[in-house]
């Protein structure tokens, strides 16, 4: 019962990392597409309270995306904001 187990455990672990691996990895040549269509960038962040920037690195979409989400978060908060004239 035991060996019985374990070759089975071991044909499962065996075949699962190769289906996986040609599920996951896209052809090269459309890895190299991906890869020109959206470059990586890197640029130093100041960090609160460091005087060392810190770098980091993604791609352009990320970092678009991220730019997006904080514009919004910043006009959430200005909206929101206590200061100021009020209007009637």
């Amino acid at each position: 019962m035991f060996i019985a187990m374990f070759a089975a455990v071991a044909l499962m672990a065996d075949a699962t990392p190769a289906a996986a691996a040609a599920a996951v990895a896209p052809p090269p040549a459309t890895a190299a597409k991906a890869a020109d269509a959206d470059p990586m960038i890197c640029k130093n962040e100041a960090i609160l309270g460091s005087r060392l920037p810190k770098k980091v690195c993604m791609r352009k979409s990320e970092a678009d995306a991220r730019t997006r989400r904080d514009q919004d978060a910043t006009a959430k908060i200005e909206r929101m904001s206590t200061y100021g004239p009020k209007g009637n």
